[in-house]
């Protein structure tokens, strides 16, 4: 059987259990760890009032919590990650920023580590365009694949092929055409990072940012 916290179910008799493990859980950083991972597991039923349960369980970890900064910090990012594959992508921007906001005084250990590229994807998928050069700021300025925060293939993709997107709308052709290029370089690795794990770092690029990207690199300049 699995452990309490790792459960995909919840309903009454389930609920009970939880809260009341949770309440004789020893110290505040397992109490938050325990809730983000069941909110975390929640959040991908297939049932959306469960999932509801699983987003109000992660809001908790920061309401109840506040000072577990890396548990807070991860659930603000899964929050993010719900409400940007919902297409709710003011939502997602919120909780994107909420996460970040961390990275200066604690770190970036805990979360994905890239929650900036996240925020940005946001806002080029939800077409705030008023917020473009602030996020090509924050991704040229304050985060730069070349300092080695980046590892993975896949990771470096996704920094290149947001920011050849921004560059284009914001006239930077150039550097649009270089972004594009460098993403595209990417998609065309196919052997293994590390050999233990095959897929890991491998690119699973779709056919439309495949075509964007494509189209970007072959722009023509006089």
């Amino acid at each position: 059987m699995k452990e309490w916290y790792l459960r995909d179910d919840w309903d009454p008799d389930v609920e009970k259990e939880f809260e009341e493990k949770l309440k004789r859980s020893r110290g505040n950083y397992n109490k938050a760890q325990y809730l983000r991972i069941k909110g975390s597991r929640l959040i991908k039923s297939n049932d959306l009032n469960i999932q509801i349960v699983g987003c109000e369980l992660l809001k908790r970890v920061a309401k109840d919590y506040p000072n577990e900064y890396s548990n807070v910090m991860f659930a603000f990012e899964q929050l993010g990650d719900y409400y940007f594959g919902n297409k709710d992508y003011t939502n997602a921007e919120e909780y994107y920023r909420k996460s970040i906001t961390f990275y200066k005084d604690h770190g970036r250990s805990g979360s994905s580590g890239f929650g900036d590229i996240k925020l940005v994807e946001t806002l080029v998928e939800g077409k705030k365009v008023e917020s473009f050069q602030e996020g090509y700021t924050l991704l040229t300025k304050e985060f730069k694949e070349t300092d080695g925060s980046l590892i993975l293939n896949d990771e470096i993709f996704r920094y290149y092929t947001v920011l050849a997107k921004i560059c284009k709308f914001l006239n930077k052709y150039e550097e649009a055409k270089s972004y594009a290029e460098l993403a595209l370089q990417k998609t065309i690795i196919g052997t293994p990072q590390l050999d233990k794990y095959p897929n890991l770092g491998l690119v699973k690029a779709s056919e439309a940012d495949l075509d964007i990207l494509k189209e970007i690199a072959g722009i023509g300049y006089s």
